[in-house]
């Protein structure tokens, strides 16, 4: 959904995409997190949804990149706003 959400300018849409379904997750921030900031920081200043927009948008992409979901062997799974550490099975609901 990064590709979509994101990185998703028409005037270079399916070269980004392609490079980022081409690189590896260690190229991550250095490629991608500037576009990834851009476009959380110009909704987040649609929505009026943070007091720093700017500072927000970082925050995004410092969590989507590098694109991995984290998980610390031996603790307990945990996805929320504030923190995130793999996901925890209790949580997921099929219907």
């Amino acid at each position: 959904m990064v590709t979509h959400l994101f990185l998703d300018d028409p005037s270079d849409q399916d070269v980004v995409k392609e490079q980022f379904n081409a690189s590896v997750p260690s190229e991550d921030l250095e490629r991608f997190a500037k576009s990834i900031a851009d476009v959380a920081e110009k909704m987040t200043t649609y929505a009026g949804s943070a007091a720093d927009p700017g500072e927000y948008g970082k925050l995004i992409a410092a969590r989507l990149c590098p694109n991995t979901l984290p998980y610390e062997l031996g603790t307990s799974a945990a996805f929320e706003v504030s923190s995130f550490n793999g996901r925890a099975l209790a949580t997921m609901r099929w219907m």
